[in-house]
C-alpha cells in the first residue's frame, strides 16, 4: 500500500484500510473504510504544509459508496477531515457523505483548503458504521494543489 497514509485508529472488525485490490480509480492502492458493522476506522496522510503564500490551496480526491442500506436514511459516515498535525485538532471537515450518497462509479470532489495556509496538516478520513447492513466508502487520487504567485506546489 502507498506509505504515505496509514492507519490511525479501528474499532470492531478491523479490514484492510489500505487496500491493495481491484477497485482503485487509478494505480493499485485507495482507502478503503467501513466494510464492517458496528465499527470505526480512520487513515491519515502524512502531514503537509500549505504554504502562507499560497493564494489557492484545493484538496482533491475522488470517492465511490457502496451500501446495502436502504435508500433515504443515514446509517454510515464517512467524515474527510483536515486536521492540524501539531495538535491532532480538527481545522475543517471538508466534507461528511453516507450511505445516501451511494454512488455507482468514482465521484470527483474539490475543496479550497486556503484558510488553513501557514499550517502543517494531515488529511484525515474517518468513517463510522451503525450495527446493521455495510457500507465501503473508497477514497482515491487524494492530492493537494497549493499556487503562489512565484511557486506551484503539489502532493
Amino acid at each position: 500500500p502507498d506509505t504515505s497514509w496509514s492507519r490511525t485508529a479501528a474499532t470492531g472488525t478491523l479490514h484492510l484500510t489500505l487496500a491493495a485490490e481491484s477497485g482503485a480509480l487509478s494505480g493499485t492502492t485507495f482507502a478503503k473504510l467501513g466494510v464492517s458493522n458496528s465499527a470505526t476506522h480512520s487513515v491519515s496522510s502524512k502531514a503537509t504544509l500549505i504554504p502562507a503564500t499560497a493564494t489557492t490551496s484545493t484538496l482533491t480526491f475522488s470517492t465511490q459508496i457502496t451500501t446495502a442500506e436502504a435508500p433515504g436514511t443515514v446509517y454510515d459516515r464517512l467524515f474527510v477531515e483536515l486536521v492540524d498535525s501539531s495538535t491532532n485538532t480538527v481545522l475543517a471537515t471538508l466534507v461528511t457523505l453516507s450511505n445516501v450518497n451511494s454512488t455507482a462509479s468514482y465521484v470527483s470532489r474539490s475543496y479550497n483548503v486556503n484558510a488553513h495556509k501557514g499550517k502543517n496538516v494531515v488529511v484525515r478520513l474517518r468513517s463510522t458504521m451503525d450495527s446493521s447492513l455495510v457500507t465501503t466508502f473508497r477514497v482515491d487520487n487524494v492530492a493537494a494543489r497549493m499556487l503562489s504567485d512565484t511557486n506551484r506546489y503539489f502532493l
